[in-house]
């Protein structure tokens, strides 16, 4: 499983998830513009790109085999803002997923061989990963990753609560993007 550059899946996944003011989904947009364009290296590096550039939609900045040119200069694009939760406790998630999922850092090493099941004490530090946190039960996170239906639960891990104080399962930070300009291209 490689952990590279995976803060852009999830951004990518949050971005074609969210909806603007109104209720209308957003079309698909540009992997690719990230992988030509933005310092992919960061969480924050990713989110400062787009939220000054904006993001391309998908069929106007076409996929190419390996990092080309930045081109985000000829394409349509939709303006985003991006929403920190900084010191992340179980409710500041359950509201900002009320909104939209949830870009999470985490260490994902130890979740390689993960197959099934409620992971408990996953407390590592050192994010080197970034997942979609989508879901939450009164038990658990739902978060997708983004090494396919084959790892995990079909795609997706549920990592255990912890109670009113958590800080544990997350780097005390996550992110979720908003639609800026929702009827009209920049």
């Amino acid at each position: 499983r490689q952990l590279t550059n995976s803060f852009l899946y999830p951004i990518v996944d949050a971005l074609q998830r969210s909806v603007d003011s109104v209720g209308r989904q957003m079309p698909n947009v540009s992997l690719q513009q990230l992988i030509d364009c933005a310092d992919i290296h960061s969480l924050q590096s990713v989110t400062q790109y787009i939220e000054r550039n904006g993001m391309c939609i998908e069929d106007t900045y076409m996929p190419t085999p390996s990092r080309g040119p930045c081109k985000d200069y000829s394409c349509k694009k939709f303006g985003y803002d991006f929403h920190w939760i900084s010191a992340v406790g179980e409710q500041q998630l359950s509201d900002a997923l009320e909104l939209n999922p949830v870009v999470m850092a985490v260490n994902a090493t130890p979740l390689v061989s993960y197959s099934g099941g409620i992971v408990v004490d996953h407390c590592p530090p050192n994010p080197n990963h970034g997942m979609l946190l989508m879901a939450d039960t009164k038990d658990y996170w739902k978060l997708k990753n983004a090494w396919g239906e084959d790892w995990g639960e079909k795609g997706y891990v549920r990592l255990a609560k912890r109670g009113p104080d958590s800080e544990c399962v997350f780097v005390r930070q996550g992110v979720y993007p908003m639609i800026t300009l929702p009827s009209t291209l920049v």
